[in-house]
């Protein structure tokens, strides 16, 4: 990062402190109090990547179910179309050539982030002289890892409503987080059922 770059992220981060507290907390109340609004999509996607997953297992050289890992995609945040990937590996993990993925989009999350950068379009530039479109996105991608982070937080309790045990079977399941062909960090895991 750049001289300038730092003093917009710093200036950014700053504007944005006191929102970005106020939208994790409107974060989890919403959550708490509905929290079949964000489970219904969210199992719906995972009951797609489960169904997909058995059709590879009879139709392909797919093994039992062992990593599920879900990414964030940078190149949604120039699109606005803010997905997670979710991909299904079987025991050999990303050597498992079987294309077994599907989307989710959890809007609920992302929205607060587009909020935010509204709002920092509109004061940036009381801080910074001629600060440029790709300066802006700059910054949203490096300020939106707070939002991943959120979502990497809630994953656990996501797939603890909407996994059935029955489909980890005797396998032990690995869950990671991170971005798509990037550094990824195990956010939940199960262990083996013995026989």
């Amino acid at each position: 990062m750049n001289k300038r770059e730092k003093s917009i992220f710093d200036v950014g981060e700053s504007l944005l402190a006191e929102r970005l507290l106020g939208n994790i907390e409107a974060i989890e109340k919403a959550y708490q109090e509905s929290p079949e609004d964000y489970l219904v999509p969210f199992s719906e996607a995972i009951e797609t990547l489960l169904k997909r997953v058995a059709a590879a297992q009879t139709q392909a050289d797919k093994g039992s179910l062992r990593y599920i890992c879900f990414s964030f995609l940078q190149s949604s945040l120039y699109t606005g179309n803010d997905q997670i990937r979710i991909d299904a590996y079987d025991e050999r993990g990303f050597s498992d050539l079987t294309d077994t993925h599907v989307y989710w989009s959890p809007n609920f999350i992302f929205q607060y982030a587009h909020d935010d950068m509204v709002y920092f379009r509109e004061h940036i530039k009381k801080h910074i002289l001629r600060i440029w479109d790709y300066e802006i996105m700059t910054f949203f991608a490096r300020y939106v890892h707070h939002y991943f982070h959120i979502i990497k937080d809630i994953l656990p309790d996501l797939l603890s409503a909407t996994v059935p045990p029955s489909i980890l079977g005797t396998q032990a399941l690995t869950v990671t987080f991170g971005g798509y062909m990037d550094q990824i960090v195990v956010i939940f895991e199960t262990e083996q059922v013995e026989q």
